[in-house]
């Protein structure tokens, strides 16, 4: 079975190996941790060490796709804001005209629907001409 080791534990093992107090041997021992993954960890460790200092570091790219995704979230829903507002202005009463008028600004019509609360299929409902029906029955 493989062992796995939480990021502490490596942390504490490669900085012992750092310090270079004892050997690698020593260290694998100590820990019950094969050679190499020790020395693995070390490099990593003397790589990687700088990032957590400098720009690069992964929190800070995370945390800039993050805002970079809020923002386009936000560009979003003031698109669809805007759209309400222009349609709401237009057509005070039948929700259906909203989504058949052409300023839609690039929402979907599922979600013109959902902001209009308003079932989708009833959108492309024509009622029969019921017309015929009638003079056919007199």
């Amino acid at each position: 079975m493989r062992k796995r080791y939480s990021a502490e534990f490596k942390a504490m093992v490669a900085m012992a190996a750092l310090l270079e107090q004892v050997t690698l041997e020593e260290l694998a021992g100590e820990y019950d941790v094969h050679l190499t993954q020790v020395a693995n960890w070390k490099k990593e460790l003397r790589e990687r060490a700088s990032e957590i200092f400098g720009k690069g570091s992964s929190s800070n790219t995370k945390a800039a796709a993050r805002e970079a995704e809020l923002c386009k979230q936000i560009s979003q829903l003031k698109a669809e804001v805007e759209w309400l507002k222009n349609i709401l202005l237009k057509f005070p009463c039948d929700r259906k005209k909203f989504i058949e008028s052409e300023n839609n600004e690039g929402i979907s019509v599922r979600r013109q629907c959902q902001l209009l609360d308003l079932n989708r299929s009833s959108l492309y409902y024509k009622a029969a001409n019921n017309t015929k029906l009638h003079s056919k029955r007199s």
